[in-house]
């Protein structure tokens, strides 16, 4: 079984589990309880909702989501050329699976919570679980080793451990500084800043890694 492989610590595993069957746990409790909907399941900017699902959508989408983003994950890691390097990456490789874990379980609740009619600002808890995976995110890639499932997958870190090493340190502290400042604007900003933030963050971070481990490869073989 791809859960009880040396890829994951005891505690990711333990984390995954518990999140999903946590959320099954929100997910049934919420069927029981509700009637049929329409309920938001999307909301834009300023924190309104804006498109509305059924009550099946609202309670199971996201439990179906995380099934199918940690399988999906877990084939890819398990199956990777490089399964020797992911092993020796697997505190990398647990904390982003975590968190991932835990931030989809965080948004779950979030959705389930409005729906059954608490005053919680949705959208302002997804864009701030979002920052926070990022932070986690860019603190533990400097953690991982060269393979095809987990990290900044360019074709020049791919062809290089030392411009693999170097493009993620650069680029684990453009994810962390994008993380860091979208939770605070989350947090202390109107949703919108935390939104521009995060974007305008996200894709700073791809341009900078890419064009960073370009030139390191260029550098290195004299291209």
């Amino acid at each position: 079984m791809i859960l009880s492989s040396k890829l994951l610590s005891p505690g990711a595993r333990l984390v995954l589990v518990g999140a999903f069957i946590a959320m099954i746990a929100l997910s049934a409790y919420a069927w029981l309880a509700l009637p049929e909907g329409p309920y938001p399941v999307h909301w834009d900017a300023s924190g309104q909702a804006d498109r509305y699902g059924s009550k099946a959508e609202a309670v199971w989408l996201l439990p179906g989501i995380f099934l199918f983003t940690m399988t999906i994950a877990l084939v890819a890691v398990h199956l990777d050329p490089r399964r020797r390097n992911l092993e020796q990456s697997r505190a990398a490789l647990s904390f982003i699976l975590g968190s991932l874990a835990l931030v989809l379980l965080a948004v779950h609740g979030a959705t389930i919570a409005g729906a059954l009619g608490y005053d919680l600002d949705v959208a302002r808890v997804v864009i701030g679980a979002v920052g926070l995976l990022f932070a986690v995110i860019g603190n533990f890639l400097t953690k991982a080793r060269s393979n095809f499932a987990v990290g900044i997958r360019t074709p020049w870190t791919l062809s290089s451990d030392e411009v693999w090493r170097r493009t993620h340190r650069v680029g684990g502290m453009a994810f962390t500084a994008t993380g860091c400042l979208t939770l605070l604007a989350a947090i202390l900003l109107p949703l919108g800043w935390a939104i521009a933030l995060l974007s305008v963050g996200a894709a700073i971070t791809v341009l900078i890694s890419f064009a960073y481990s370009w030139w390191l490869y260029r550098r290195e073989t004299g291209g």
